[in-house]
């Protein structure tokens, strides 16, 4: 998925308006964005995601013996760390 900062990355690239324009004519769709970015993007993301999901679970390994409240606090957790 592209985010806001793909697209101001993108945007120093294109500095000017016509450049712009000729990124709209080159990118038509989200897919063809998405398509630019790298496998070392990709990889990068998905190492951070592992940390991320490794933090959670540290951090209620020795407080939660129940395992379905476990999961709900690990979604919990989660969601307040992507917003």
């Amino acid at each position: 998925m592209i985010t806001n900062d793909d697209i101001d990355k993108i945007k120093v690239i294109f500095t000017t308006k016509d450049d712009l324009k000729e990124m709209k004519k080159v990118f038509v769709t989200k897919k063809d964005l998405q398509a630019f970015v790298t496998k070392k993007d990709l990889r990068a993301m998905e190492n951070r995601m592992i940390t991320k999901f490794n933090e959670v679970i540290d951090f209620f390994d020795d407080k939660v013996v129940d395992h379905e409240a476990r999961l709900r606090k690990i979604e919990t957790r989660i969601l307040t760390l992507n917003n």
